[in-house]
């Protein structure tokens, strides 16, 4: 939750609510859309690869901000490198560690960090929420021009997420999502509360425990599924978000970084999710029409950096635009 305290910097309360209203609408609407089991779960087994991928770079994202704000914690102290080290080791560990729970575990858990999350809430107050201004360094024009591209993610990457589907599985009603969304709205406003005191000890507690979770919970997806099949393939795929760690590390600007990083939440998943995940039978991808999926990211990655790293807006919905109008195209020709 640190991409909304940058778009309240942007563009005050109008920002926020551009990235919180399809937030929430995206986690309700994923158990009515797919409130169908048997095509939940074909959908999930023919996509099982890049469910797995998600599920690895949501690791590695949380890695690389607790790193990146493990430096913001000990900018200037000569341990500032042992600190951002550290703290996503322990959150990996811990993570992994809490990834063994068993099924009856995790409900208790996620109503014990929840309860937590309102009791944070309420310690740090809303003083800064009646303080948010409804502008900011940016202009509306900016935020139409990025309004898209934010929408377009936060509406589709839920269905790569094999938490949701597990969580939906389990869920004793379609309409659990509808009260998941509005119980999310809470969440969504403490990032404002707290967005002058991202370095509090309070705030970076809060931050770790939810980090631990949300790692923990995907590190259980990457090992229940059956691809990669050997444990060594596994190990390494686990592995891999340990690279996320050296991004924080490396000089520059971490905020920067971080832009970059969602823009596998804002582009590349998000699009995959439209090109192969929407056909009436879901289809594994493959040959050339993977290959035009993996051209079409490599270019259109540089209109993203172009939006939202150097701020130069205008060109941001030009993907969206394009993915877009392929699936309509796609379904015209169908019919």
């Amino acid at each position: 939750m640190f991409m909304p305290i940058i778009l309240l910097g942007d563009f005050g309360w109008p920002g926020f609510l551009v990235f919180a209203v399809p937030n929430v609408l995206g986690c309700a609407a994923f158990g009515y859309v797919l409130r169908n089991a048997s095509r939940r779960a074909e959908l999930i087994q023919r996509h099982e690869r890049a469910a797995v991928v998600f599920s690895a770079v949501v690791v590695a994202y949380h890695l690389f901000f607790m790193a990146f704000l493990a430096t913001m914690i000990a900018r200037g102290s000569p341990r500032a490198t042992l600190v951002a080290v550290t703290l996503p080791a322990g959150v990996y560990l811990a993570g992994y560690g809490f990834s063994w729970m068993p099924q009856r575990a995790w409900p208790v858990a996620a109503a014990v960090l929840y309860a937590g999350s309102i009791a944070v809430f309420v310690a740090v107050g809303t003083t800064t929420l009646s303080a948010t201004q409804w502008s900011g360094t940016l202009t509306t024009t900016d935020l139409l021009c990025l309004a898209p591209a934010l929408v377009f993610g936060l509406l589709l990457c839920p269905y790569l997420d094999l938490t949701f589907h597990r969580a939906l599985d389990a869920a004793p009603s379609r309409h659990a999502f509808a009260v998941f969304g509005i119980a999310f709205i809470p969440i969504l406003l403490l990032t404002v509360a707290y967005r002058q005191g991202v370095t509090a000890p309070l705030v970076v507690a809060y931050m770790t425990v939810q980090a631990t979770f949300t790692v923990a919970a995907h590190v259980r997806e990457i090992r229940g599924r059956s691809w990669p099949r050997s444990r060594a393939s596994r190990s390494a795929l686990l592995l891999v978000p340990a690279a996320a760690v050296a991004l924080a590390l490396v000089p520059g600007d971490g905020e920067n970084t971080y832009l970059r990083f969602l823009g596998f939440f804002g582009l590349i998943f998000p699009a995959y999710v439209l090109v192969f995940m929407t056909r009436r039978t879901p289809v594994a991808p493959r040959g050339v029409f993977l290959a035009g999926w993996a051209l079409a990211m490599i270019a259109f990655v540089p209109v993203y950096e172009t939006a939202f790293v150097h701020r130069i807006t205008w060109p941001a919905g030009i993907p969206v635009a394009a993915l877009l109008a392929w699936a309509l195209w796609r379904k015209v020709r169908r019919v």
